[in-house]
């Protein structure tokens, strides 16, 4: 992956405290580059939970597209995790906080 994309994460994280994980993925879902916030690592249980919540969802919305437009940003709350989802250049940059 390009040294933008990856620095890109970088910045991102560092921008608020509450901020703890990065992900660029392309638009199969392959994940291209990550951050995690320091001292944080991402259980294998976690990161699977992370592409399929998101494959689950893009497929969801995708089922909309000819009526509303593509999503082009998401923000979704749970109780333990808020997560923010933007498209952008066939690329998705996930936030988790």
């Amino acid at each position: 992956m390009s040294k933008a994309v990856e620095e890109m994460s970088r910045k991102v994280i560092s921008m608020e405290e509450g901020i703890r994980f990065v992900g660029v993925m392309d638009h199969d879902g392959k994940v291209l580059t990550e951050a995690t916030r320091d001292g944080l690592q991402l259980q294998s249980k976690e990161r699977e939970v992370f592409e399929i919540d998101h494959h689950l969802i893009r497929n969801i919305n995708s089922v909309f597209d000819d009526y509303l437009g593509k999503v082009r940003t998401m923000m979704i709350i749970r109780d333990k995790i808020k997560q923010l989802v933007f498209y952008k250049n066939r690329k998705i940059i996930f936030v988790s906080c």
